[in-house]
């Protein structure tokens, strides 16, 4: 597999930005690419389809509209009636029940997408001013996920702790999305993390 280039590398830059604050900064931002992601669609009766590939990752469902479910290292994210996506920190390898499904089209996005967090105190309060989503804890609580855009970009948020948000960005929109995205973390005081 080649490997995957950062679509903010020419700007991301490391360092701390905006608003300065005794306690430290109100978020940090960092970003990493979705080195598995792959989108299973079907029509008829999709379940029945899906189910047993999904049971050899160790998923017991397809999921529902709100709430990841996790197995392994993997994510499964139910976007509509007859469609999931499955994000790992891998290379995904579908097995051949998914694969050879006729009722199935499986199609691999992890060159397409990109995994920008949004982390800290204020990432809640940051989130808020990105999307008219309710991103309090008690409308969104920890492992659920909406579909929504960040200025008319669709994206697919999932909180994945109290207070890490991380957003499944198209590749190219990335670096719209970043500036955006630090844009309204300036009040804040925001870092942005690069990798090693």
């Amino acid at each position: 597999m080649p490997d995957v280039l950062s679509p903010l590398a020419a700007i991301k830059q490391p360092g701390h930005f905006g608003a300065q604050f005794e306690a430290g900064p109100g978020v940090t931002l960092s970003e990493a690419p979705v080195l598995g992601l792959a989108q299973i669609a079907g029509w008829g009766d999709f379940d029945a389809a899906v189910s047993p590939g999904l049971n050899t990752f160790g998923f017991c469902d397809a999921g529902d509209f709100r709430i990841c479910r996790n197995a392994n290292d993997m994510r499964l994210y139910r976007i509509s009636p007859d469609r999931i996506l499955i994000a790992a920190m891998s290379p995904i390898t579908l097995p051949e029940g998914l694969q050879n499904e006729t009722s199935l089209a499986v199609l691999d996005l992890g060159h397409a997408r990109t995994r920008i967090a949004v982390e800290g105190p204020a990432a809640e309060d940051v989130m808020a001013r990105l999307a008219p989503i309710d991103f309090r804890k008690a409308a969104m609580p920890v492992e659920n996920f909406v579909q929504t855009g960040i200025h008319h970009v669709g994206v697919l948020i999932h909180l994945t702790s109290a207070s890490r948000f991380e957003i499944l960005v198209p590749v190219a929109w990335a670096r719209s999305i970043w500036e955006i995205i630090c844009l309204n973390a300036v009040p804040f005081g925001y870092d942005v993390k690069v990798a090693a």
